[in-house]
């Protein structure tokens, strides 16, 4: 209800959203969230048919004392042939939370949300029959041979310590020693008198 128009910034596809519930904690008055793309067009829509000079993303005709937003939001749910959750918010906020955790890390969805991992995973993440289905869907076998390939190719492409010897004579030794660093380094530097773990006298 609080989003102003000043509020998104439609250049770089963000909106700065404050919430009562978290505005008097320090550094929590307002968050960035991203205008994702299933809600961009329906925002473009709003804006270009609002009254000039309207402040408010919310219609003032909408933002009426007295009207209970959620029962509106049932009628037209209803109207939609949809049976309406019980708690339509609460529902609408845990599977936005859960298909946003599916698709990044879940600091960062939190951080968008406004809410912190603990209550995400206590309150609004699910389990979904999509999850399910992903876990039992087969798989595309990979050949070993091409693991191991992968792995020899990874191998090769590392950044060496050492010297290396010419190309010339790696080409005279066995393909996986050619892959191998001299270990002169290794011996120019001598173990520390109480080892590598810390002191525990």
């Amino acid at each position: 209800m609080a989003l102003r128009w000043e509020n998104i910034d439609w250049a770089r596809n963000r909106m700065t959203v404050t919430a009562s519930k978290t505005e008097a904690h320090a550094n929590k008055e307002s968050r960035l969230v991203p205008l994702f793309p299933e809600i961009l067009p329906y925002l473009r829509q709003a804006f270009e048919e609002a009254e000039p000079g309207a402040e408010f993303v919310i219609s003032d005709g909408r933002r009426r004392q007295g009207v209970n937003l959620g029962t509106q939001l049932k009628r037209f749910i209803t109207r939609a042939g949809i049976t309406p959750w019980p708690r339509v918010w609460h529902n609408l906020r845990a599977s936005c939370q859960t298909e946003l955790s599916a698709r990044f890390p879940l600091h960062v969805v939190c951080s968008w949300l406004g809410n912190t991992t603990t209550v995400a995973a206590q309150h609004y993440l699910t389990v979904r029959e999509s999850d399910f289905e992903a876990a039992v869907a087969p798989q595309p076998l990979v050949d070993p041979n091409t693991r191991l390939q992968n792995a020899l190719q990874q191998a090769a492409e590392m950044p060496r310590m050492g010297s290396q010897t010419p190309r010339s004579k790696n080409d005279e030794r066995p393909a996986v020693q050619a892959f191998t660093t001299e270990c002169e380094l290794v011996r120019t530097f001598g173990m520390p008198p109480e080892g590598l773990e810390p002191s525990t006298r």
